[in-house]
């Protein structure tokens, strides 16, 4: 299994200009089987509806299972002490919680 960095570009219908989010993506034999898209953080407002993230991740991955790592609490994204969680991110976009072990099955930890 190989991890890497990523990105991926999103176009979001109320903004101007598409936004790009990281991702970690997971491969076997070249072909990226899981991608989890990094938190929106403060900075980037309102996370995007989870269909339009999902598409994103799609188009480039096709057959990859799409999760999304999302921060607790007020403090978004800022590394100063946050909790996250994992969810899955469904073809209708809803948001489906997943447990943390099996989010780091699939990426190898």
């Amino acid at each position: 299994m190989r991890v890497d960095s990523d990105s991926v570009v999103v176009e979001i219908p109320t903004q101007s200009v598409p936004m790009v989010f990281p991702v970690t993506t997971a491969s076997i034999d070249g072909v990226v089987h899981s991608v989890v898209i990094a938190e929106y953080g403060p900075l980037s407002g309102v996370s995007p509806d989870g269909h339009i993230l999902r598409t994103a991740v799609l188009e480039r991955w096709p057959d990859a299972r799409v999760f999304e790592r999302r921060s607790t609490g007020e403090r978004g994204a800022d590394p100063r002490g946050y909790e996250s969680f994992y969810v899955e991110l469904e073809p209708s976009g809803c948001r489906t919680d997943i447990d943390l072990d099996e989010v780091s099955t699939l990426f190898g930890h």
